[in-house]
């Protein structure tokens, strides 16, 4: 899809891992990766649409038990730099279901907590083994007025994200999902 991609890690051999990975798809043109902290990214406020984010599941880095204090600090610094109404989609295991239901998840009454409306989580079992959970969140906030190629303003949409909560939401979206997603091409 058109736009420009910034990668952000904390660990070096991470970006050089990803930058070839970059490379051998060529894309550099188009992805910026940044050595950085997500508790302090170097951004500005409100300048990114979408964030994805493969969370510190505690196992290979890091622990559940610290997830504690990071996982409250990088939703705050996400919600700095996501514009209001952008998007985050952040996958962690269930290991971490407990803290991220307080962070993000409404209680029945609340829809939404602090800077993010929960919209929906998807669990599922990553490599055949590891109950995996996605959360798909929306930032709340004034929308947008956006400006497209020729100067138009335009209202920021949700990008198809409407009603992904209902089971119906969720089929729609995985069927428009599957038809414009890009083909997978080998390395």
């Amino acid at each position: 899809p058109a736009g420009n991609y910034l990668g952000l890690d904390i660990d070096t051999t991470q970006l050089e891992l990803a930058q070839d990975n970059i490379t051998k798809a060529g894309v550099s043109a188009k992805v910026c990766l940044l050595h950085g902290d997500c508790t302090a990214m170097p951004l500005i406020n409100g300048c990114i649409d979408v964030i994805l984010c493969d969370m510190p599941f505690g196992k290979q880095y890091g622990s559940v038990e610290e997830n504690i204090l990071l996982y409250p600090q990088m939703l705050q610094e996400a919600a700095r730099v996501v514009r209001p109404g952008g998007r985050a989609v952040l996958l962690t295991n269930c290991e971490n279901e407990a803290l991220m239901k307080e962070q993000v998840e409404p209680d029945g009454v609340q829809q939404q907590i602090g800077n993010w409306q929960f919209v929906a989580k998807y669990p599922f079992t990553l490599g055949y083994k590891m109950p995996t959970i996605i959360y798909f969140l929306r930032r709340v906030g004034q929308e947008d007025q956006l400006t497209d190629e020729s100067g138009s303003s335009r209202r920021a949409t949700d990008g198809g994200w409407q009603n992904i909560a209902t089971s119906k939401g969720r089929l729609l979206w995985r069927k428009k999902w599957m038809k414009e997603r890009a083909k997978m091409v080998s390395i």
